[in-house]
């Protein structure tokens, strides 16, 4: 179904195909207003049938312009998780249901995960050791993905990221988060 496929980047494209797994992601995602408003594509007018210059030109009308914050937001529409066969043998329902969940909802590049310090869903598709004491989703990816769709939207990263940081310390640590993240 190539058609899955055909908003990705040559660059997306090339990681996918080049990519040893054990998983893979890849979203298809929409540009809107940062109050969720919808943004017009610029569309070439020449002489041919209307068509958007490109996927990242648009126009976001009737939008309050701001040097610390962005007038545009990128919403996920659909998230498409691949787990390799051999990465989900041994899994429970719960354990895959939320490892997937986890994945698809955090855009996390999956290359990163081993880098994790907290024990997290994410690390059952790698680390066969680590699947006894992680049942599904931790404190930390709950912390993780509430921090990531709270909050004001439209802050540069490197806010967002601070903001981030900040509520998963303060949500997940005092709760055991350090002492291993179980559930």
């Amino acid at each position: 179904m190539p058609n899955l496929f055909q908003t990705l980047t040559g660059a997306e494209l090339r990681v996918l195909k080049t990519g040893s797994g054990p998983v893979w992601t890849w979203y298809e995602y929409d540009q809107r207003r940062r109050d969720g408003g919808p943004v017009e594509h610029i569309t070439l007018l020449d002489g041919n049938p209307p068509r958007a210059l490109s996927s990242h030109a648009y126009i976001a009308s009737n939008v309050q312009l701001s040097r610390l914050s962005s007038p545009v937001r990128m919403d996920i529409m659909l998230a498409f998780v691949v787990i390799d066969s051999r990465a989900a043998e041994g899994l429970t329902a719960q354990q895959l249901a939320d490892g997937a969940a986890v994945l698809g909802l955090s855009m996390i590049d999956y290359r990163r995960v081993p880098s994790l310090n907290h024990a997290s869903a994410l690390q059952l598709f790698a680390d066969r050791s680590g699947r006894s004491r992680i049942d599904g989703m931790t404190r930390f990816d709950a912390a993780y993905l509430h921090a990531l769709y709270s909050g004001e939207s439209g802050l540069p990263a490197s806010q967002r990221i601070t903001v981030i940081a900040q509520e998963i310390v303060g949500t997940a640590h005092p709760t055991g988060l350090a002492a291993h993240g179980s559930r």
